[in-house]
């Protein structure tokens, strides 16, 4: 039976929503949205993937205010933003780049729980198979989107790897409950899996589908907005954070439900 209901959709929607707003409207004042800033964050991403799984091998107590969804995104945005803020103020008296601070302090404690990970691992070996089956398809959506002119958008870098992370969630899902017995979580892909009898395969050719439709959505709005010439910087700022949620959405779980038949 999935673990989370349709209120919990509700609530992580309205704090994801507001989340992005934020940054948008505050945050994106006081710096870009460049690779300076993806460093940044990039350890808080880590850290929130790993933190997680500490509940899934059991040190850590199930509880969705701080330990798993959507807790655990708050602590993780939380952390990085107080990391972020103390950079901005090194950056102002001192002068060194805002980013060293937080990256330094999220890859410390990203590190100690990935430490603490790894010591869990009994069957490292079982996270090749999502790996593998994730990058055969991201290969082949990768040659044939040259084929035409409008897929040509999925072959761009940040697309394709945004492809291979939702790939990595569907094919990680696909080897984790019909290779080694593990139950989904969420509603709507439990659902899914039940009408094809169980056979968790139906997510890999949902998320092709999911995955591409969504990316082409976002490139049309993009395009079009820019036609506009209105508010560029608003219009940039929405359009990078879209594509990097949408990242996450689908890095987050992935790799979780890659790593997890290693630990467990």
């Amino acid at each position: 039976m999935a673990a989370y209901t349709v209120q919990d959709y509700i609530v992580a929607i309205i704090i994801l929503l507001t989340i992005i707003w934020l940054c948008a409207n505050y945050l994106f004042n006081y710096v870009s949205f460049d690779e300076k800033f993806l460093l940044a964050i990039s350890p808080y991403i880590v850290f929130g993937i790993a933190f997680r799984m500490m509940v899934d091998i059991g040190v850590f107590e199930k509880s969705k205010y701080w330990s798993v969804t959507p807790g655990i995104q708050i602590v993780s945005v939380l952390f990085a933003t107080l990391a972020i803020t103390i950079g901005l103020l090194i950056n102002k008296y001192t002068g060194k780049p805002y980013w060293h601070f937080p990256f330094l302090i999220g890859s410390i404690g990203a590190a100690y729980y990935l430490i603490r990970l790894v010591s869990h691992m009994i069957h490292p070996e079982r996270m090749v198979y999502p790996i593998v089956l994730a990058s055969a398809i991201t290969l082949v959506i990768y040659v044939v989107s040259d084929f035409f002119k409008s897929t040509k958008i999925f072959r761009t870098k940040e697309n394709i790897i945004i492809i291979f992370s939702h790939l990595l969630d569907g094919s990680a899902t696909f080897v984790g409950i019909n290779l080694f017995h593990f139950s989904e979580e969420h509603i709507l892909p439990e659902l899914l899996i039940n009408m094809a009898g169980g056979n968790a395969i139906i997510m890999i050719p949902l998320k092709i589908v999911v995955i591409l439709l969504a990316l082409y959505i976002i490139e049309e709005w993009y395009k079009e907005e820019l036609e506009t010439g209105e508010d560029l910087k608003e219009t940039e700022n929405y359009y990078k954070i879209f594509k990097f949620i949408f990242f996450i959405l689908g890095a987050g779980p992935g790799l979780r439900d890659m790593i997890l038949p290693a630990v467990i």
